[in-house]
């Protein structure tokens, strides 16, 4: 089976998007990153929880997401969610790309919400397009030079 967790590197990059959405907003963790002026902002957001009978897949559900918009809509390019367990792992859970009209999840939930299953193959695919993105926003959004900036 696919390990779940991302690797090191993109799980320490998620988290400081995460640790900046915490300063930023410590009663309603979200922040907007708008360091540049020729990239898509990104919006960091804690939305909920995640409840599972496996522990690793259970804990707060943060969403990434890039958003432009489209004849008065927002529109995901691409908004992912991920579950940061109490062990401080990250496993991504969905990707959205609303111009193409794909929505994917990489687990399976029972009629209460619950997580039962994880899918492999998108677990896989979610960990290598995040590893490139992760890093994609920290260069764009020049994350390196201002550790703690939060554009918006």
């Amino acid at each position: 089976m696919t390990p779940l967790p991302l690797d090191k590197k993109t799980m320490k990059t998620l988290n400081k998007l995460f640790t900046l959405a915490r300063k930023k907003n410590p009663d309603n963790p979200h922040v907007k990153i708008n360091n540049s002026d020729v990239f898509m902002p990104v919006s960091i957001e804690l939305v909920g929880t995640s409840s599972s009978s496996f522990e690793i897949l259970t804990g707060e559900v943060w969403a990434v997401a890039h958003y432009y918009e489209q004849n008065g809509d927002l529109m995901a390019d691409p908004d992912m969610t991920f579950v940061l367990n109490k062990a401080g792992q990250i496993i991504p859970l969905s990707f959205q790309q609303d111009c193409l009209g794909i929505y994917r999840e990489s687990v399976v939930r029972d009629s209460s919400g619950a997580i039962t299953a994880v899918i492999p193959s998108l677990i896989r695919d979610f960990k290598s397009f995040v590893k490139m993105w992760a890093n994609n926003i920290v260069e764009q959004q020049g994350l390196n030079e201002r550790q703690n900036t939060a554009g918006e």
